[in-house]
């Protein structure tokens, strides 16, 4: 178990007046993985959200003036009595940034604004009585970011919790953390529970009494956050004690042997001293109390694998003393230390949210030696130490839920695999609390490639051999050898042991046999030195030890003489050579320098960048100085800063060979990277400069911490820059400091690191902390020189070599005897006179081996070729045992498609071979000529000449596929396959994780070349099963056909479909996370024909015939019927419907209805027609792009119109003389209010002016008559106040509505709303009309009885709504207007006298 933190009462910030009191506040850290408080809410972190969790919202987002406002909450009620600093307090207020105040006198105010901001403590800004998880106020807080109050647990031992839920605080997007106030103990605890989403925290934490009484946790105003995880073992929190001497924690156990272990705790004080007891688990007898001096004590005495119970107090002063902590419980091992070794377990979970409560035990002779868990997250690693030599069996301690998440690999201690447990789905990976996942072996002694063998020269001096005596040499406890079991005769032999290097081997009596005087025996070591001797002459007995020596293995290794020879290479065209070198020692390591003798490369070989001038490299070999051991140097881990994943590095100097073995980082969650070194260019001012010369390979660290990881590069003396490369796949970030550097670190003679790359001061640290390095040498420069030489012929088809130069570069012999190569003739005899290959196993003799050589091509890419050919001519000259082949390369396997055990051809007549190798084609088309002679048959031989592969290649189109994907990459993979032939196009993913979340490092686009001829599937998937959708981000997928005139689209994610987690969408049809994978899918044909939507309207207010669904037919549905019928949405006749039809392309239609029920009969004369008497089409071009055509009248090409006659009474003018010379016009919208040019006429001499104007249906019309033919002559507007619509100029213009017959307005007298009356006798002047406005119904009366009256109601466009009859001899006459909408009516009264007009408005 990892010690945990000791914080001192010393490192309390407290600035005091006055005298101190005799009690005060400890504070403590809990370290890792603590849980909760008192192991309460054991539920997920964000439990008090849920109303059913029995907390209170006390402080809303919203709170006071919004969720931008930083304001205290009103006045909560403490639920028990409580003390702060000595002192009872009742009520507390929280803010919207973390502080928490016992002085309500803030109830409901705004915070202080210099409060938004957190600093140190004290901060005389600050409220008295305050406690602080305090950072900065981010506004606008979101809706979640609420404060709630609740309780846990039951009097006298109840907690008050006061958390901050889902909360934006800092640069954080969502924290939970706590306020925890304990009845009793008045403990106080600051809990950090979950951060998730990005950011980083800044927290000042502590107490504050008053301005000048503060206590703070060390790393105010600057502490990180703690853990991230939504469950709540992995919750730490910081304890606040009221007291004098605080209670021990975190206690653990250290060096468990069988019968004792070292007790560590974390003290909270200062002691004089402390106490330890112990009994047997489950005892209820008496503890053994151990007087002890601290933590690290030894406890002794116990048994072997038994578990005991103990607990630590301290004693601060005499008097006063701790309470005894909570027992824990240690098992002691089944054997010694010496004989234990630490194996490690790497363990995984599937889900990525722990182990879920399962435990893995490891136990040896029954008896548990260690368990592991994985508390949270998906990855994390523990240690149990094992006794070497005794199995071990794996099993489950304890079982939990979702075991098939469950995952984890053993790794001994020299790193090999000795045990492995995958996880998988709940029908394959499940386990039960019986399961035995494996046993082992344990052993302690390291890797047989680490050991060396050393010799052991046994005498006898009576020369009978050993009577049976058997020596053994022990490592850790262990026998690594043993000797004489062979010695059975004779005076001398010798025998071998294999031992562990740079260990201590005691030597000891294996098997006591007779004889013992006789037996005598020296050691030597693998440097040839006698390392021990026992000389005959003396007894020993079974016990008996000779002695003891030392195992080193090596030899010193520096000097290095070895000096490498390199040949010159030539490029195969502009592409890299690869040079290859190896030491003398296998030990040591060929380095490639760079011209200024800097390290490009490590190994056996190095290939450089494209050749494309002369250029010389140089190599040496490098050896490990080991009589100069590894030293450790640079900034310490302990240096305080932040996380975050940047570019910047530092800069070294290195004063000799050396390597940098290894370097600390501090991690905070996975990380992927290498350890890059460039060129030491540059300075603090310009940045750095200089290119890269070589990176570590990758590393990976999984969980959070500090770790030691390994680098393993050498470097010659220069000056570099170190830097990191961060990989793919990261979710956390390395820490850097950001204050405490202090440069240079050096190691006299070998290296310094010398400043950084940040800022004007060196206090910045980047990443690599506590280097460590390690000496070395180098032996003679030695150069590699290489030039460009000539380009290969181009690996695509058609593909010609006519081996006139010999074996192009770019292809491949097997070496041997015989092999493949270029030659000019074979004695005088040639393939078709130039120059050949050959493989030549007559020339190779009867004595050479076996022969099996290939001659290869390189990789040609052939793909989407309707034929693919490959033709050679040669002479096969065959003997028994013997035979050709001719193979290609299908992007799996090698494919034999001739063999060849006959002679064919000759010198004179080669043979033209022709394979049609169309079944194989694809991206890695190879092809290989091999010939064997079996066993090692005497064979002939077998010439080739112009080599050609050839192909008819199929047109193709460019189709672009472009996906984002969620967080999880790795989920997705797509491809594009032919359905008919299986061959696959194009395939992509899965792809990196991105975290965070970045849509452009989502995105992949991919474009590919595919066959016009083929049917082919698109396919995307989701293993996980729930889509483009990770619960915060969706992601989006579409795939386009890229034709001349733009993107042909196959498919687009459905965007209506709304993701599984939440999200829009991102959701596939098919699959689920039940019934993964989740994928789409559609089959789709190469077209780049062009379509533009064409929306058809036809005007049917005209048509008499009955009718109920009008339809468009034409040469693109073949006159179906109704298979494109039409719609008319806002029923107003006209019907309408939208086609996709192929640009360019010529149609012919016609619109009918209900399955060519009626047809529109058409002019063949009219322009919109096709000309034909017998079948009168409409005629259509599709343009390119989407296109409305106009709205045209069944059997017309033009719209729908009708015939409005206009009627003016003009009889007063006419008897008066008045009517203008110019005549009488109307003008209004339907004609641009031109006021000459529609003129009026009379006639029949009547007096009414009458005119027929042609316009379209349905016509909002304004208009006014003129007598005369300008606006001189025009109506008096004000007299058409009540029929007419304001015209914007003060007066008014006539209005009327037209539908869609012919109309004809009813006579109104100029410059009124009716018509004119000839004349108004008495009887009818005498007529009142009331109420006059009326909601509807009016009444009339008459003083003049005699007569009967017509009474007509007339609206104001002239039409007549009611005809009635008043008779004689009746006074009143009652209409009821109530069915009428409210406006103004005219009500004409027709007598034998007269006729008079009375306005009636109905209002409501």
């Amino acid at each position: 178990m990892k010690q945990k933190l000791t914080l001192w009462l010393a490192c309390f910030v407290f600035l005091l007046t006055g005298s101190l009191s005799a009690q005060t506040y400890g504070w403590w850290d809990s370290g890792a993985n603590a849980g909760n408080p008192g192991g309460v809410r054991t539920g997920y972190d964000y439990y008090q959200s849920s109303t059913s969790s029995g907390y209170t919202n006390i402080h809303d987002n919203t709170a006071g003036s919004g969720a931008s406002s930083n304001e205290w909450s009103a006045a909560q009620t403490i639920p028990f009595s409580f003390n702060f600093y000595g002192s009872a307090v009742s009520k507390f207020c929280v803010s919207k940034n973390g502080l928490m105040t016992f002085d309500t006198t803030v109830a409901s105010t705004v915070v202080d604004t210099s409060l938004n901001d957190n600093s140190a403590l004290p901060n005389s800004a600050l409220p008295n009585n305050t406690i602080a998880f305090w950072d900065a106020f981010n506004p606008p807080l979101a809706s979640n970011d609420d404060v709630f109050m609740g309780v846990e647990g039951t009097a006298p031992n109840r907690q008050l919790w006061v958390v901050y839920h889902s909360y934006r605080i800092g640069t954080l997007s969502y924290a939970y953390f706590a306020f925890v106030l304990e009845e009793t103990t008045n403990s106080i605890y600051l809990v950090d529970m979950n951060y998730v989403g990005s950011g980083a925290g800044t927290f000042t934490k502590g107490l504050q009494v008053n301005s000048t009484t503060a206590f703070e946790v060390t790393g105010s105003p600057n502490i990180g956050v703690q853990y991230v995880g939504l469950n709540y073992p992995d919750n730490t929190y910081v304890t606040f004690a009221w007291g004098t001497c605080f209670q021990t924690g975190g206690l653990n156990a250290t060096d468990i042997a069988d019968v004792s272990f070292k007790a560590n705790w974390s003290s909270n004080n200062t002691p004089i001293g402390a106490q330890v007891r112990y009994r047997t688990s489950g005892s209820t007898g008496a503890y053994t109390v151990l007087n002890v001096a601290g933590s690290g004590s030894t406890v002794s005495g116990l048994m072997a694998t038994t578990d005991y119970d103990w607990s630590v107090r301290e004693i601060c002063a005499a008097g006063d003393t701790t309470s005894w902590s909570s027992d824990v419980t240690t098992t002691t091992a089944a054997c010694g230390l010496t004989s234990q070794c630490q194996y490690t377990v790497y363990m995984v979970d599937s889900w990525g949210d722990g182990w879920n409560g399962n435990v893995i035990d490891f136990s040896q002779g029954g008896v548990s030696a260690g368990t592991v868990t994985l508390a949270s997250g998906s990855s994390g690693m523990a240690t149990v130490n094992l006794c070497s030599g005794d199995s071990v069996t794996v099993g489950v301690a304890t079982l939990g839920s979702y075991t098939y998440e469950v995952g984890f690999t053993v790794v001994d201690p020299n790193g090999d695999t000795v045990l492995v447990r995958n996880y998988g789905s709940s029908s394959t990976a499940s386990f039960t609390a019986t399961t035995v996942f494996g046993t082992f072996l344990a052993s302690c002694s390291c890797a047989p490639q680490y050991q060396c063998s050393y010799t052991v020269n046994m005498t006898d001096s009576y020369g009978d051999g050993w009577n049976g005596n058997i020596i053994s040499f022990l490592q850790n406890g262990q026998v690594a050898g043993s000797v004489g079991s062979t010695f059975t005769n004779g005076f001398a032999a010798t025998e071998y042991i294999s031992l562990c290097p740079d260990d201590t081997v005691t030597v000891v009596v294996g098997t006591l046999g007779s004889w013992t005087m006789e037996v005598g025996f020296t050691v030597v070591n693998p440097n040839g030195i006698v390392v021990f001797t026992h000389t005959a002459g003396n007894t020993f007995t079974a016990s008996t030890v000779f002695g003891q020596f030392s195992s080193p293995c090596l030899t010193p290794s520096c000097p290095v003489t070895d000096t490498l020879s390199i040949p010159a290479q030539s490029s195969c065209g502009v592409a890299g050579v690869t040079f290859t070198a190896s030491a003398a020692n296998p030990n040591n390591t060929v380095l490639w320098l760079d011209a200024n003798n800097a390290v490009i490369a490590m190994g056996n070989s190095f290939t450089t960048p494209p050749v494309t001038a002369a250029v010389s490299y140089g190599a040496t070999v490098y050896a490990d100085d080991n009589s100069a051991g590894p030293v450790h140097f640079g900034p310490p881990t302990t240096l305080t800063g932040g996380f975050g994943n940047f570019t910047n590095g530092m800069w070294f100097s290195v004063q000799k060979p050396m390597t940098l073995d290894s370097i600390s980082v501090i991690s905070n969650g996975l990380v992927n990277f290498q350890v890059r070194i460039s060129e030491g260019g540059g300075n603090k001012t310009s940045g750095h400069s200089g290119a890269e010369l070589m990176r570590s390979d990758t590393i990976s660290v999984a969980v959070a911490g500090t770790h030691q990881v390994p680098v393993g590069l050498a470097l010659m003396p220069g000056t570099y820059y170190i830097n990191m490369a961060f990989l793919g796949g990261t979710t956390g970030q390395l820490h850097r400091a950001t204050a405490g550097g202090a440069y240079p670190y050096t190691v006299a003679g070998v290296a310094s690191l010398d400043s950084v790359q940040f800022g004007t001061t060196n206090v910045r640290v980047y990443y690599a902390y506590d280097w460590v390095v390690s000496e070395g040498c180098v032996g003679p420069i030695t150069a590699a020189s290489a030039t460009p030489g000539a380009a290969p012929a181009a690996t695509v088809i058609p593909y010609n070599v006519d081996f006139n130069s010999g074996i192009p570069c770019d292809w491949t012999s097997d070496a041997g005897n015989p092999m493949w190569e270029g030659v000019t003739s074979y004695g005088s005899s040639s393939i078709n006179g130039s120059a050949f290959v050959m493989i030549d196993d007559d020339a190779a003799g009867s004595s050479a081996g076996a022969v099996n050589a290939s001659l290869t091509s390189p990789v040609i890419p052939a793909m989407g070729y309707d034929t693919i050919t490959v033709e050679f001519d040669h002479y096969w000259r065959s003997y028994p045992g013997t035979a050709g082949y001719v193979e290609v390369f299908d992007g799996s396997n090698w494919v034999t498609v001739d063999t060849m055990t006959a002679t064919r051809g000759s010198w004179t007549a080669p043979v033209h071979e022709n394979y049609n190798v169309t079944a194989y084609q694809n991206m890695d088309f190879q092809v290989r000529l091999r010939y064997s002679d079996g066993s090692g048959t005497w064979g002939w031989y077998w010439a080739v000449d112009n080599f050609e592969i050839d192909g008819v290649l199929t047109p193709c189109t460019q189709v672009r596929v472009e996906l984002t994907t969620d967080i999880f990459g790795s989920e997705n993979t797509w491809y594009i396959q032919d359905v008919n032939t299986g061959v696959v196009w194009a395939s992509g993913g899965p792809y990196a994780n991105v975290s965070p979340y970045n849509a452009a490092a989502a995105t992949h686009i991919d474009t590919v070349c595919i066959p016009d001829n083929g049917t082919y599937e698109f396919r995307i998937e989701d293993s996980y099963g729930d889509g483009l959708d990770d619960g915060t981000n969706a992601g989006w997928y579409q795939v386009d056909i890229l034709c001349p005139w733009g993107a042909n689209n196959v498919i687009t994610i459905d965007t209506t479909l709304a993701g599984p987690n939440g999200a829009p969408w991102g959701a596939f049809h098919y699959g689920s996370t039940t019934n993964p994978p989740m994928y789409d899918s559609t089959v789709f044909n190469i077209s780049c024909t062009q379509y533009s939507n064409v929306t058809f309207q036809v005007d049917m207010n005209k048509v008499t015939q009955s009718f109920t669904t009008p339809e468009v037919n034409g040469f693109w549905n073949n006159w179906c019927g109704n298979c494109n019928a039409m719609s008319d949405p806002d029923g107003d006749n006209i019907w309408t419907v939208t086609l996709p039809l192929e640009v360019g392309s010529y149609q012919e239609f016609k619109y009918s209805a209900d399955g060519w029920s009626i047809q529109e009969m058409n002019d063949p004369t009219a322009s919109c027609t096709n000309g034909n008497t017998v079948y009168t089409n409409r005629v259509l071009t599709v343009p390119a792009g989407d296109t409305t055509l106009p709205v045209v009248c069944w059997s017309s090409c033009d719209a729908c119109s009708i015939e409005v006659t206009f009627n003016v009474n003009m009889a007063w003018e006419v008897a008066n003389g008045a009517i203008s010379a110019d005549g009488i016009h109307v003008a209004g919208s339907f004609q641009g209010w031109n006021p000459g040019s529609t003129e009026m006429t009379d006639p029949d001499g009547d007096g009414i002016y009458s005119v027929t104007v042609e316009m379209p249906l349905a016509q909002d019309l304004f208009y006014k008559f003129i007598n005369g033919n300008n606006w001189n002559g025009a109506e008096a507007s004000g007299d058409l106040a009540a029929c007419g619509t304001s015209d914007g100029f003060g007066g008014y213009n006539r209005h009327s509505v037209t539908a869609n017959a012919d109309t004809n307005f009813a006579a109104v007298c100029f410059t009124k709303c009716y018509d004119c009356a000839v004349s108004i006798d008495e009887a009818l002047g005498t007529i009142n009309l009331f109420p006059n406005p009326t909601t509807g119904a009016f009444t009339m009366e008459r003083t003049e009885l005699a007569g009967d009256i017509e009474v007509t109601v007339i609206g104001l466009q002239g039409q007549l709504l009611l005809a009635t009859e008043w008779a004689a001899g009746q006074s009143e006459l009652n209409i009821d207007l109530s069915d009428l909408a409210a406006g103004v009516y005219m009500v004409r009264l027709t007598a034998e006298e007269g006729t008079r007009t009375l306005r009636v408005a109905v209002q409501r």
